[in-house]
C-alpha cells in the first residue's frame, strides 16, 4: 500500500520549486542543512521531497533541495526567508520554479523498458568494495526465521540491516543472532522500537504526515515502518558522508567502529558496512539477485558480485531509485522437492511450515512483468513440469489460481545519500533533478519473492493480532484479501479454514501443471539451495568462504 494524497488540489496548482541552501559553517553538512529546513514546519501545504549537492569550493557544499507546494500558496520569497532565518543557512535561493503535475515516476518505471545487465557489466572490473553496496531496513515483530532472511541477503551481497525492534525480547534475539553469525563485512544494526526512539522520529522530515498515524489502528503499524525506514536512511547517510569526508582527507575508509556507533544497538561491524542504497524488505521478502542462476553464479561471479553490479549501472544511467517487481510464493498441496516428501506426496493444506524460505519454490508471476519473466519461468521447471507444458494438460486453469493476494506493486531502493524518505512502504520520495530518475530492474536480473501467508498457523495468528481493523489505511482501501481475511477472523475458525484453502492454497497438481506451462508461475529452488549450503557449511567462517561474504 502506498501513501496518499489527502486531501491534495487539482494538479494545476501544483508548484515546485528547487532552492540552493548555503551551508552557514563549512562544518555544516548539506544533509544537516536540509534537515533543519525541512524540519522547520512551515506549512502543511509545503513537501520536501529531498536534496542534491552541489560542489562551491574549499570544501564547501550546497544542498539543492526540492520542494513541493500542493497548493501554490506558500511563494519563494516566503520559503526563502523562512530557511534564510536558520542558523545554520547562510543564504537560500531558489533557482527554479514551475507548475508541475503529481505524475509517480516509480508508476511510470513499470512502463518503460527494464534496465538489464550485459556480459560486459559482468565482466570482472573494479574489486567489489569500490562498488556500490545495499542496505536493507525492515520493522518486525516475532520473526521465526529471520536467521535465513539474514543468510540469504549476506549471500546476495548486501552489506547493511537496519533491524527495528517491535518488543525488548525481539530485539534481545536478534542481537544474539547477529553475533553468531559473526557476519564479515557486514552491518546488523538492531533498534529497540522505544521511548527513545520516538523522540528521535519527531526530528524527522515525515513525523509530520506519519506521527499522527501512530494512534490509528492498521495505520499504525505503516507509519512505524515509514518513520524507521526514514531514521534508517539518515544514519546510512550520515555514515556514506563520514567515509566521503575521510576519502577526502586521506584518511581512510570509515570505521563503523571507531567511529563510535551505538554498541548498543550494533550486531557486528567492519569498514564496509556502509551502504550505498536502501531498500525497504520486510522479513517475509526476499531481494533476490538472478533467481534462475545457480547460487555461486556463473563464470566466477557471485551474486553479490551481480548485486553490485546492478546498482553500478543503475546509477550510470542516472538513476537513484529502482523499481523491483514481487513474485508471491504459492502453497502447494502436494510436496515438490520439498525437504522430507517426495515429488507428488500430499500434503496438509493447513500444515505449519516451519522455514518458509528453505521449504517453498513455487511463485505466483507478477502480471506487469510476466512476458519479462518468461526466461524465469522456463528456467525453474522440474523434469515433470516441462513434461507437462509440452503435453498441454487437459486440466482447466482457474481464472484466479494465480492471483495475488497481497500487493503487486513491488518494492523500491533508493540511493542513500539525498534526502529520500518513505512514501508509503513501496515507494519513496525523491528530489527532481538530473541523476534522480528512477529504473525498472529487469526481473530476470532483480526482484523481491514474498513469501505471504504461507503456513496457516501463522495466518490465523497474525489475523487475530490485527484485530478488528478498519476498511481504510492512510485514507485508502486495504487489499481485498485482507478484508476478508478480517471478516473470517471475526466469523471463527470455520470461515478462516474455509478462505485459506479457497484463496491461498493450490490443492490441484494438475493446475500448478498449467500455471507453469501457461508462464504464469514458476519454480525459484535458489533460496531452498543457498539455505541448505549455508546450514551444511554453518554460518560462520566456513560459511563466509563459500559465499565470499
Amino acid at each position: 500500500m502506498e501513501e496518499p494524497a489527502d486531501g491534495r488540489p487539482a494538479e494545476s496548482s501544483i508548484v515546485e520549486m528547487s532552492i540552493e541552501l548555503l551551508p552557514a559553517d563549512a562544518e555544516d553538512a548539506p544533509s544537516d542543512v536540509y534537515q533543519a529546513a525541512a524540519t522547520l514546519g512551515l506549512s502543511p501545504d509545503i513537501e520536501w521531497r529531498g536534496y542534491m549537492t552541489r560542489e562551491l569550493g574549499f570544501g564547501v557544499r550546497a544542498a539543492v533541495a526540492t520542494v513541493r507546494s500542493w497548493t501554490g500558496e506558500v511563494g519563494a520569497e516566503e520559503l526563502e526567508d523562512a530557511c534564510a532565518a536558520l542558523t545554520c543557512v547562510q543564504s537560500a535561493r531558489v533557482v527554479s520554479w514551475t507548475q508541475c503535475n503529481d505524475v509517480c515516476p516509480f508508476d511510470l518505471a513499470w512502463l518503460h523498458a527494464p534496465l538489464r545487465l550485459d556480459a560486459q557489466a559482468l565482466a570482472p572490473s573494479a574489486p567489489l568494495a569500490r562498488l556500490p553496496r545495499l542496505g536493507l531496513v525492515s520493522t518486525f515483530r516475532a520473526a521465526p526465521n529471520l536467521r535465513s532472511w539474514i543468510v540469504f541477503h549476506l549471500h546476495v551481497g548486501v552489506r547493511a540491516f537496519y533491524l527495528y525492534a517491535d518488543s525488548e525480547a525481539d530485539a534481545a534475539e536478534a542481537r544474539a543472532l547477529a553475533a553468531s553469525l559473526g557476519a564479515a563485512g557486514a552491518l546488523i544494526r538492531v533498534v529497540d522500537v522505544d521511548a527513545a526512539l520516538r523522540r528521535e522520529w519527531e526530528g524527522l522530515v515525515g513525523w509530520r504526515r506519519y506521527g499522527p498515524r501512530l494512534a490509528e489502528a492498521g495505520s499504525s503499524v505503516m507509519a512505524r515502518q515509514c518513520l524507521n525506514a526514514e531514521h534508517a536512511m539518515v544514519h546510512a547517510g550520515a555514515l556514506l558522508q563520514r567515509q566521503a569526508d575521510r576519502r577526502a582527507a586521506a584518511i581512510g575508509t570509515c570505521d563503523a567502529q571507531s567511529d563510535g556507533l551505538d554498541a548498543g544497538r550494533t550486531g557486528a561491524r567492519s569498514e564496509s558496512a556502509v551502504c550505498d542504497w536502501l531498500c525497504h524488505c520486510d522479513v517475509d521478502e526476499l531481494v533476490c539477485v538472478r533467481p534462475h542462476r545457480p547460487p555461486l553464479g556463473i563464470a566466477g561471479r557471485t551474486d553479490a558480485d551481480t548485486l553490485s553490479a546492478l546498482l553500478a549501472a543503475a546509477q550510470a544511467a542516472g538513476a537513484c531509485a529502482i523499481q523491483l517487481a514481487n513474485h508471491e510464493a504459492a502453497l502447494e498441496a502436494t510436496a515438490h522437492n520439498a525437504p522430507g516428501g517426495a515429488s507428488g506426496e500430499p500434503l496438509c493444506a493447513l500444515r505449519a511450515v516451519a522455514d518458509p524460505f528453505a521449504e517453498l519454490n513455487l511463485f505466483k508471476l507478477n502480471a506487469r512483468v510476466r512476458a519479462a519473466g518468461g526466461l524465469l519461468a522456463r528456467a525453474h521447471c522440474a523434469p515433470s513440469d516441462r513434461v507437462g507444458a509440452l503435453g498441454a494438460p487437459e486440466a482447466a486453469e482457474p481464472s484466479d489460481a494465480c492471483a495475488f493476494v497481497q500487493y503487486d506493486n513491488g518494492k523500491a531502493m533508493a540511493r542513500v545519500g539525498f534526502g529520500a524518505r518513505p512514501h508509503g512502504v513501496h515507494k519513496w520520495l525523491l528530489p527532481r533533478a538530473a541523476g534522480c530518475g528512477v529504473v525498472l530492474a529487469a526481473p530476470d536480473d532483480l526482484c523481491v519473492l514474498h513469501f505471504c501467508e504461507c503456513s496457516y498457523p501463522a495466518f490465523v495468528q497474525k489475523y487475530e493480532a490485527l484485530g478488528d481493523f478498519p476498511d481504510t489505511w492512510f485514507g485508502q482501501g486495504v487489499l481485498p484479501f485482507r478484508l476478508r481475511a478480517r471478516d473470517a477472523a471475526r466469523a471463527g475458525a470455520a470461515a478462516m479454514e474455509a478462505l485459506f484453502r479457497a484463496e491461498v492454497v493450490l490443492a490441484d497438481p494438475e493446475c500448478v501443471i498449467a500455471l507453469l506451462a501457461s508462464g504464469r508461475c514458476a519454480r525459484v529452488t535458489k533460496v531452498c539451495e543457498v539455505l541448505a549450503a549455508a546450514e551444511r557449511k554453518g554460518a560462520s567462517a566456513p560459511m563466509r568462504e563459500e559465499f565470499s561474504f
